[in-house]
């Protein structure tokens, strides 16, 4: 850590012991993976809840007394867990008291759908806003239009806000939402979690430290779930995620919600700039923890002790690996340590983490067995553009090759123009990629033929053109090395087709086997 970072987490050890002696957390969180009858089942609202408890319980500063986790309950359970909060808080200190909701699940402009139960907005209005704790934060991760496939939340609505009143009761109230007023909470299978609290969750780790103080405010947090669920969500089917945020807050300065750097049983790790990083936590297919963006500032972020899976995605390939990470100390990622898998290969495996498609281009020397009985190699350059997809590698090529041949003591030069359309399957070995082709392809031959004559150069008597169609069998070998290159070599059995000129003047179709090898260089973007 830095020097600035020791600083902060001191200070925030002295300020969390300070604080907790003045100031109570308690925390309902709330996930239903179910809604109404006709709302497609979510996938993650109940393990965002869990997510959400979790970092509560060990940055937050929320004890496990104080905690109450629902999954999948109804509304007469949710009821009952706010009335019985509210008690212990009013039965407490409640000037020095926080309540924290947290929702994660299906909604609609008047409604929290628990399954088929529903809490009333305007109840749950008066039961947050109602309790006797002197700061109260309402999270909401939900919408009210689910039409496209992984858009979270209930059923299609007119565009409405839900609004609460402005009469507090204590000294601060603030209502955050996944959602701006018509727009869908969106969850993804690649991050496991809706776009919202996998970001929030994200900030309140350590992420979203701006002034590297060891600590994570409101406006932090907000502004790092803000603009991480923007860029997220704007690649997404559903389009375009933009939270709000509303406070109302007497004579309190900016609130903490998590400080995350406070030494003791936690661990941290801290990533390297450039690539955008998943922790996940024990194996691949475990929890995801955080993510830490590409571009964001703050690089470390605070876990439980244990092994994590780090995933980072960078401009030419995927890093994947594990890393231990230490109670009270900092563990760097080191990319060298980790497997790189370049997007060619990861589009073919398939999965959440994969391109649909990855761009390259080719360039390649090659020799061709001549057509004619006494003729030389045919040998040139080549370029090409390929499309790597789940299923095959698309090719498009155009060649050029030369070559020497003899008819009846007739010098003869030979040029060949091809365009080509290949598709391959590629298959992958560990190290290498053993590469199965097959091509079509229109050619343009010409054959000049030159009277024999003593010395100098023999002058042009005859130039032939024809078109000819050639199909071919390929078998080669790539090799990955840097960001994006790779080389090969493959080799051809050929069949060509085309009109051989006669001497009577006639033209015959006539087929021609020939063999070709190549070596090629190319780059993936």
């Amino acid at each position: 850590m830095s020097w600035r970072l020791l600083l902060g987490a001191l200070l925030c050890v002295l300020a969390w012991e300070s604080a907790a002696l003045a100031e109570e957390r308690h925390a309902v969180v709330i996930g239903n993976n179910r809604g109404e009858a006709g709302e497609l089942p979510l996938r993650y609202a109940e393990a965002d809840a869990e997510k959400m408890a979790g970092v509560l319980l060990d940055v937050g500063g929320v004890a496990a007394e104080n905690l109450v986790l629902l999954q999948g309950a109804d509304v007469e359970a949710v009821r009952r867990a706010l009335v019985a909060v509210n008690e212990r808080i009013r039965s407490g200190r409640p000037e020095e008291a926080v309540l924290i909701v947290y929702y994660s699940g299906h909604a609609d402009e008047n409604a929290l759908h628990l399954g088929e139960t529903a809490l009333v907005l305007e109840e749950l209005r008066g039961l947050v806003q109602g309790s006797a704790a002197a700061f109260r934060l309402l999270m909401v991760d939900a919408c009210r239009s689910g039409g496209l496939t992984q858009v979270k939340g209930g059923r299609m609505v007119p565009p409405s806000t839900i609004f609460f009143r402005d009469d507090l009761v204590g000294q601060g109230m603030v209502y955050l939402s996944a959602t701006a007023a018509d727009e869908d909470a969106q969850e993804s299978e690649e991050i496991r979690g809706s776009f919202f609290t996998h970001y929030l969750v994200t900030g309140l780790l350590g992420a979203a430290d701006a002034d590297e103080d060891g600590a994570v405010d409101l406006n932090e947090a907000y502004r790092f779930a803000y603009d991480n669920t923007l860029r997220a969500s704007s690649r997404s089917l559903g389009g375009s995620q933009h939270p709000t945020f509303r406070q109302d807050i007497k004579g309190k300065g900016d609130i903490v919600l998590t400080r995350w750097s406070a030494p003791g049983d936690r661990a941290f790790i801290r990533f390297p700039p450039g690539e955008t990083w998943l922790v996940i936590r024990d194996s691949a297919g475990g929890a995801i923890i955080a993510e830490v963006g590409a571009q964001d500032r703050q690089r470390t972020i605070s876990v439980r002790p244990g092994q994590y899976f780090v995933r980072g995605r960078g401009s030419e390939a995927l890093l994947e690996g594990t890393v231990e990470a230490q109670p009270g100390s900092t563990t760097d990622v080191a990319e060298a340590s980790l497997e790189r898998t370049a997007y060619a290969r990861l589009v073919r495996k398939g999965g959440s983490q994969a391109p649909k498609v990855v761009h390259g281009l080719q360039l390649g020397y090659r020799l061709r067995s001549g057509l004619e009985t006494n003729s030389t190699v045919c040998q040139g350059m080549f370029g090409g553009y390929s499309a790597d997809l789940r299923a095959v590698t698309l090719i498009g090529r155009i060649g050029f090759c030369r070559g020497r041949f003899e008819i009846d003591s007739v010098d003869g030069r030979s040029r060949e123009i091809d365009f080509e359309l290949r598709v391959h399957k590629p298959i992958d070995v560990r190290w290498l990629t053993i590469d199965l082709g097959l091509g079509v392809a229109l050619s343009l031959l010409r054959q000049e033929l030159r009277e024999p004559q003593l010395g100098g150069v023999l002058p042009l008597a005859e130039t032939r053109d024809s078109f000819a169609f050639h199909g071919d069998l390929t078998l080669g070998l790539q090799y990955d090395f840097g960001p994006g290159f790779y080389i090969g070599v493959e080799g051809a059995a050929m069949l060509y087709l085309f009109e051989r000129e006669q001497t009577d003047g006639s033209a015959e179709l006539e087929a021609v086997f020939a063999a070709r090898l190549g070596a090629i260089v190319g780059v993936r973007f």
